[in-house]
């Protein structure tokens, strides 16, 4: 009994810790699956205090691109699959933007981006091949 409670506050907070949202404010009109492409993956070592192990994380940054000059990311969901031997994972990601009344009436100079910082994998010494699997575009 206590495995499958402790199996279900896993699963609970992992989900809860992937996805982020947001609520609808005033000038928002509605949401809409937002395009997302992959930029670079990077490991960085995270500060460590003294006489502690600290394992270093890779992370990928995700490029989301907007459809208005005043609209926002909304909820952000990501789970990575990562082979065996951890050389490749695959990243499915899910993006929703918020829609705002005012940004048709604004005038972008480029295409409003934001850029989003996801985990990868934690403990490693070595990058993994990353691939971005776009849930959004292909309908998953």
């Amino acid at each position: 009994m206590k495995t499958i409670l402790a199996a279900i506050v896993l699963l609970t907070s992992t989900i809860a810790m992937s996805a982020t949202s947001s609520a609808l404010q005033k000038d928002d009109t509605g949401i809409y699956p937002a395009s997302v492409r992959l930029g670079k993956v990077y490991l960085t070592t995270p500060n460590c205090p003294p006489n502690a192990m600290c394992a270093p994380m890779v992370y990928a940054d995700v490029t989301i691109r907007l459809a208005g000059c005043l609209d926002r990311v909304g909820t952000v969901s990501s789970n990575v699959d990562l082979s065996e031997d951890r050389s490749k994972a695959r990243l499915n990601i899910s993006v929703i933007a918020v829609k705002n009344k005012k940004s048709s009436a604004v005038k972008c100079i480029a295409a409003p981006m934001k850029i989003e910082k996801i985990l990868i994998i934690g403990g490693t010494f070595a990058a993994p091949e990353v691939e971005l699997n776009d849930l959004n575009s292909n309908g998953q």
